[in-house]
């Protein structure tokens, strides 16, 4: 009896262990499906599409309302206009892709990374809105942090002189008690002296002015002389002491400021590095960067952030600069002849004496750019 029981419960958990591989293997031929399905269709409502790489696909157009895309990746995908009413969009990167017109109302947009993508149309909810909107009241309260932390080692630069000023005053009232160590001293010499007085009456001991003067000198100190000192010891152990507590505070600050700016320089430094030697970096942050006079033909910087770059006198013929950020960059006498600049945003940059012949500008966003040259015949559809 006890046999066949055993033999019944190894065939149920058997059968439960298959069931749960089918269910599992179901699900990811699911996706894959799905997946296969709004390439072909351009629609998939509702669906699981965990985790699909979008990267660079062009599903403009297309239908994905109450879809499930948790993780998936997007960046410089083409969703303009697609339609994520209720979807689930945690975690998705969004970064560089065209999102122009999207409907993304109602849409679970938990942990999205939306940097660099091109958001001019797009519909979002508004608690989606005010929540962008303390993120960026967050940075700015990190900006007026940084401006405290240099007006408090501003501060700590003037306290040390002032605590010096008051450290030389407190030792020029010190010296009368100097003075004062000093007239036992003159009296130990007087008593000796009289001895020769007595037994040879030596004139030379009558030429000693000194013994007068000795005396009078302790008049020079005064009593309060000593309280004034003692209260002026205070105040100058005070004053230290509430120099050190500041001056930590503020290091302590400086590390902080400076752990974070070689955290990032590094960061940067690595990338510059990797994109000097391979010409390419897909995404990536350069910004700031020195990039003068490099010969960049050919690379690939879509969607790479280059804001604030110096890139004057550059070569970046035939480059790939596809929905790259260029805010406020100097690419003044820079070769672009050929780049490409489709949906790139160079607000702001130095175009003075740049090579634009056959330029890409296709839906470029050029608003305050200096030295446009207004007679290349590609720039002229960008301009009206």
């Amino acid at each position: 009896m006890r046999i066949a029981l055993l033999c019944k419960s190894a065939v149920v958990a058997g059968a439960l262990v298959l069931a749960c591989s089918t269910v599992m293997a179901q699900d990811g031929a699911n996706v894959e499906q799905n997946l296969d399905r709004l390439i072909e269709t351009n629609s998939c409502q509702a669906c699981d599409l965990k985790g699909v790489n979008l990267n660079r696909y062009d599903l403009s157009g297309a239908d994905l309302e109450g879809a499930d895309l948790t993780g998936a990746k997007c960046y410089l995908a083409n969703l303009s206009n697609v339609n994520f009413r209720n979807a689930t969009l945690v975690n998705v990167g969004f970064g560089g892709a065209d999102l122009a017109g999207t409907d993304f109302t109602g849409a679970n947009l938990e942990g999205a990374s939306l940097s660099g993508a091109y958001l001019i149309g797009a519909l979002f909810d508004d608690a989606f809105i005010q929540k962008v909107s303390a993120e960026t009241e967050k940075q700015e309260e990190i900006a007026v942090v940084e401006e405290s932390d240099h007006a408090a080692v501003t501060e700590q630069e003037t306290v040390e002189p002032v605590v010096e000023e008051v450290v030389e005053e407190q030792e020029v009232r010190e010296e009368p008690k100097v003075a004062e160590q000093q007239v036992p001293v003159v009296e130990e010499s007087i008593e000796i002296v009289e001895e020769p007085i007595v037994e040879e009456p030596v004139q030379t001991v009558q030429q000693e002015p000194m013994i007068p003067v000795v005396e009078d000198e302790p008049t020079m100190a005064p009593a309060p002389v000593e309280k004034m000192d003692e209260e002026s010891v205070e105040q100058v152990e005070v004053a230290k002491i509430e120099a050190v507590e500041v001056a930590k505070e503020v290091e302590q600050q400086i590390d902080d400021v400076r752990d974070t700016v070689v955290e990032l320089t590094d960061t940067k430094a690595v990338a510059m590095e990797m994109f000097l030697d391979e010409k390419k970096c897909y995404g990536c942050d350069l910004s700031g960067l020195d990039f003068s006079g490099e010969n960049l033909k050919g690379a690939d910087l879509e969607g790479a952030n280059l804001n604030n770059c110096n890139l004057s006198g550059a070569n970046l013929r035939k480059a790939n600069l596809k929905g790259a950020s260029l805010l406020h960059a100097n690419l003044q006498d820079a070769n672009l002849n050929g780049v490409d600049l489709y949906k790139a945003d160079l607000s702001g940059a130095d175009l003075t004496g740049a090579d634009l012949e056959g330029t890409v500008f296709e839906d470029t966003q050029l608003y305050g750019v200096v030295g446009l040259n207004k007679e290349s015949v590609l720039l002229e559809p960008a301009l009206q």
